[in-house]
This record gives C-alpha cells, sequence and structure tokens, in this order.
C-alpha cells in the first residue's frame, strides 16, 4: 500500500472557543484517506479555546494534534507561521481558521486536484 498524502492542517486561533469545536468534529471526515497533523496556533486567548483543543485531542488520542502558544496576539499569518514551523514533515499544508467545517472527504479531493496540477490526473492518467 502506498504512502497516504501527508496534510499540516494549521489552525490559527484567538478566543476562539464558540466556534472551534464544529471544526474539530469535522476534521476527521474532512481529512478522511490521509495522513494529517493538527497544529493548533493559539494567539494568546483568554477564553477556554486551547482547553477545548486538549480535550478534543484527549479524546481522539489516534490523532496527532499540538498546540503552539504564540506569546500574544501575533496576527494570521505569524500564527500559520508558527504552527507550519512546529509540524512534522507534511506532503501539503492545510490552513483552516476555526470557524471551517470540512465535509467527508473534501481534503483528499482538493490534493487529488493540486497533485493533479503537474500534468498528471490524480488517477495515473495524463492530462491534456
Amino acid at each position: 500500500m502506498p504512502d497516504l498524502p501527508s496534510i499540516a492542517a494549521a489552525v490559527v486561533a484567538w478566543n476562539s472557543s464558540a466556534v472551534i469545536d464544529g471544526l474539530l468534529d469535522s476534521l476527521a471526515a474532512g481529512l478522511d484517506g490521509l495522513d494529517w497533523q493538527l497544529i493548533v496556533a493559539d494567539n494568546d486567548s483568554a477564553d477556554d479555546t486551547v482547553e477545548r483543543v486538549e480535550r478534543w485531542s484527549a479524546a481522539n488520542p489516534d490523532a496527532r494534534c499540538q498546540v503552539v502558544h504564540t506569546g500574544g496576539n501575533l496576527g494570521y499569518a505569524a500564527g500559520i507561521n508558527a504552527a507550519l514551523a512546529k509540524a512534522d514533515r507534511y506532503d501539503a499544508a492545510l490552513v483552516l481558521n476555526p470557524d471551517i467545517r470540512l465535509h467527508v472527504g473534501s481534503v483528499r479531493r482538493m490534493y487529488d486536484l493540486i497533485d493533479g496540477a503537474d500534468g498528471e490526473t490524480g488517477d495515473g492518467a495524463t492530462a491534456h
């Protein structure tokens, strides 16, 4: 069996406790068929965003999840950079807002389209 593509899902959070559970609950289905890791860069939330991510991680022991504390509200781009700097090796990065919800298999479909951009269709055929 060939290796699955590896995806680093980076989330930048700041006081996101009202919306982050929905994202977390959609990850497994949305990233189905891929090897993935979740890195949440927390921009110094004052609510329980980090605790919610940690609870989700504990309840999903097979998920590779880590929280990166940026130490302040450094902004979106800095949060993405902080998250990806802590990621294990990956083939593609997926940047998500905490209020995003993934549909079943959606990320695999996107990855296959990107993978096919070099003239391959993703199914072994060549695009013309």
